[in-house]
């Protein structure tokens, strides 16, 4: 009796692992299995196969035995599972062919730090804040899964000014949302530089950190302060001299201020608003000279002396001044 091909070689599977870690080394077994054809000589004479481009290949022992092996180490980042399909053909003619399917899960081993979108941050806040008010939120993500992808958010400790910065920020650990724990004052501080850790839950933990600059906004919450002429400590008024032979721009005083605010908030002008001689005097709007407007008249001339009282506004230009 003459064989035909007419039996289709069969899978009898050994031991199968349905996953693995994805460190595994380069030649870990994936499964062990035997294939067999009933029928004789050429028809039974099989070769098993893989598709391309995956990291396994076939291992042949004797007897039909076979091996599924890794090539390389597996990402679970990249593929979290395969499908993976071997064929068997016998060397019939026409050959018959059957598929065995495993299904391999990739188990995620803790080997990507959390990282941050930017590679630094900054946040502005104005000052005069409330307390609690939310200044910035960060976020980092980590491609693992599971416990080794879960964040949590921390700020590296260090102190401004003598005192602990978590005396000024704290930061949520779950959401990473960064809050002012107290109310800033440009005056005192003007930016705190800070450090955020971000930390997975795995075993054993990583972190990366990112520059956080915080930047405090002035508000125009200073009065111009008048350093020159400076106010008698009994109350009366400063006193100048000028001659009663003073041309036209003459110097008689010069009115000097400071703002400790910044910027816009800290820019003086001066304006006369009021005095008893009018059109006497001039105050120049930014410098806070005062000027003889005019020469003394004949009528002041006859006088002994004349004393003119001048009363100098100074204004910085904030919203409102």
């Amino acid at each position: 009796v003459l064989d035909v091909n007419d039996n289709a070689p069969e899978f009898y599977m050994t031991s199968v692992t349905s996953s693995i870690p994805e460190d595994s080394p380069p030649g870990t077994i994936i499964a062990l299995f035997n294939v067999h054809d009933r029928d004789s000589g050429m028809n039974a004479f099989i070769t098993c196969s893989l598709p391309e481009n995956l990291p396994f290949k076939l291992e042949r022992s004797v007897d039909n035995y076979h091996r599924l092996v890794t090539t390389r180490a597996l990402d679970r980042e990249q593929f979290s599972f395969y499908n993976i399909t071997v064929t068997a053909k016998d060397g019939g003619k026409p050959s018959l062919s059957s598929d065995a399917y495993i299904l391999l899960q990739v188990a995620d081993i803790n080997d990507n730090p959390p990282t941050f979108p930017h590679v630094s941050y900054s946040a502005y806040i104005p000052e005069n804040n409330p307390r609690g008010a939310s200044i910035i939120s960060v976020s980092a993500h980590d491609p693992d899964s599971d416990d080794n992808a879960h964040v949590t958010y921390s700020l590296t400790e260090d102190t401004l000014q003598g005192t602990p910065l978590s005396s000024y920020i704290s930061i949520n650990s779950d959401t990473g949302i960064v809050y002012a724990l107290r109310s800033f004052d440009y005056e005192q501080v003007r930016d705190l530089q800070l450090l955020v850790t971000a930390s997975d839950s795995g075993d054993p933990p990583l972190s990366s950190n990112v520059t956080l600059s915080i930047f405090v906004l002035d508000q125009n919450d200073n009065v111009p302060e008048i350093l020159y002429p400076a106010l008698p400590t009994d109350g009366s008024t400063g006193v100048e001299l000028a001659p009663q032979s003073a041309e036209p721009g003459y110097l008689v005083t010069k009115v000097v201020a400071v703002d400790r605010d910044s910027g816009q908030n800290a820019w003086l002008s001066y304006r006369l608003l009021k005095a008893s001689e009018p059109g006497l005097f001039a105050v120049g709007l930014h410098t806070g000279e005062v000027r003889t407007a005019r020469a003394l008249l004949d009528r002041d001339a006859l006088k002994q002396s004349l004393v003119v009282a001048v009363l100098v506004a100074v204004q910085d230009h904030g919203q409102p001044p």
